[in-house]
């Protein structure tokens, strides 16, 4: 029996997300989508996912406070959960300060990696 990987992409761009499932839909993945941090929130509850896209700068609520929320809130499993950031904030010294103590596996700039780059990573992070 093949076990699917479950993803959720929490993304407001409508056409960076739409592209994000197509692509991970296409890779064998089950995905579930959010467009704001408080929908996201809500679906890492409910979804369980085993690997989490998150891009930082949401509505409603940061990708920043998802990730603190998921952490603190979800005991071991959030904890070990694997998240990849997606964004398109730089990675300044204090951005990253901030992001790197809730340990995602990887920080990726949207304008600086392609879809492919994006499958590669989350393949690592789910071996």
């Amino acid at each position: 029996m093949n076990i699917k990987n479950k993803v959720l992409i929490i993304e407001d761009d409508e056409a960076m997300r739409s592209a994000l499932i197509e692509t991970f839909k296409n890779n064998n993945y089950v995905v579930e989508s959010a467009i704001n941090g408080q929908e996201g929130l809500h679906k890492i509850d409910n979804f369980k996912p085993d690997l989490l896209l998150l891009d930082l700068n949401l509505p409603i609520m940061s990708g920043l406070s998802v990730l603190s929320k998921t952490r603190e809130g979800y005991g071991s499993w959030g904890k070990d959960l694997k998240v990849i950031i997606l964004t398109n904030l730089g990675a300044s010294n204090e951005m990253l300060d901030q992001v790197a103590k809730y340990e995602p596996a990887f920080y990726l700039i949207k304008s600086e990696v392609e879809l492919a780059d994006v499958i590669t990573k989350a393949k690592e992070c789910l071996a």
